[in-house]
């Protein structure tokens, strides 16, 4: 009898589980089928192209921007292809962050510093992802190593770090005061403010974490990803993509 009880009682807790278990999955499903990105992520195609850094033909940063301009010009032109983009780190899987100070503000105390995960961007790939400039400008031409660091910043960040201020031509330090290098203790002027697109998923960003955007023009990686949004299905680009790359 005692067996046959536990058994009762066992078999109605399994059923509890399978119940709760259930109703957590039909809500998480929910959520994600509502999931906001912050862009139309339909009819996209991505992908990741590298160059050898050292040795070799791209060794110099103007073959390396040569290179992936000449690949973007080669997929504008093919058939189906609306627009393309070029970013450092994929849609929605950031790469690297980094601490910031804000510039003609005391420096933040270790362990408070706010961070930004960092995008190095083409001209294309706000206009590709549907995001439109909220304030300021896109990059463009005038971006260039000689013009000095650039930065487009999250509405995010804009409304945290100057509420009801214009955050266009604030400037900050990249990364932590105690060390950094030489080219980081050159200013980063802001330029532009673009919608925060959803980073760290259902859950969200911590309070202090930003989004930031350098132009690939005066970075010169050795790795990016194409963003192309499409007319047409985007697997069937692959084969003329991969011809294109």
């Amino acid at each position: 009898q005692w067996m046959r009880q536990i058994m009762v009682a066992a078999q109605v807790a399994l059923t509890v589980l399978l119940v709760a278990g259930a109703g957590l999955f039909a809500r998480s499903l929910a959520q994600i089928q509502n999931f906001q990105f912050g862009f139309d992520p339909r009819n996209l195609l991505v992908f990741t192209a590298s160059v050898a850094e050292t040795g070799g033909p791209y060794e110099k940063e103007e073959a390396r921007l040569a290179f992936f301009e000449q690949v973007k010009s080669r997929l504008q032109a093919l058939p189906g292809v609306r627009s393309v983009g070029q970013n450092y780190s994929l849609p929605l899987r950031p790469m690297w962050s980094t601490f910031f100070d804000v510039a003609g503000r005391e420096p933040y105390r270790p362990g408070t510093e706010p961070t930004m995960e960092m995008g190095v961007i083409d001209s294309g790939y706000f206009q590709t992802l549907g995001l439109p400039i909220l304030r300021g400008r896109n990059f463009d031409a005038t971006d260039t190593r000689a013009s000095g660091p650039k930065l487009i910043i999250d509405e995010r960040m804009a409304n945290a770090i100057w509420p009801g201020e214009d955050p266009i031509g604030k400037a900050i330090y990249r990364g932590r005061a105690a060390n950094r290098s030489v080219q980081e203790r050159t200013p980063t002027e802001i330029i532009g403010v673009v919608p925060t697109i959803a980073l760290d998923g259902i859950d969200g960003a911590p309070a202090n974490q930003f989004q930031g955007y350098l132009p690939q023009s005066q970075a010169a990686f050795n790795e990016l990803s194409f963003v192309l949004r499409t007319e047409v299905s985007p697997l069937s680009l692959e084969k003329s993509v991969r011809a294109a790359v």
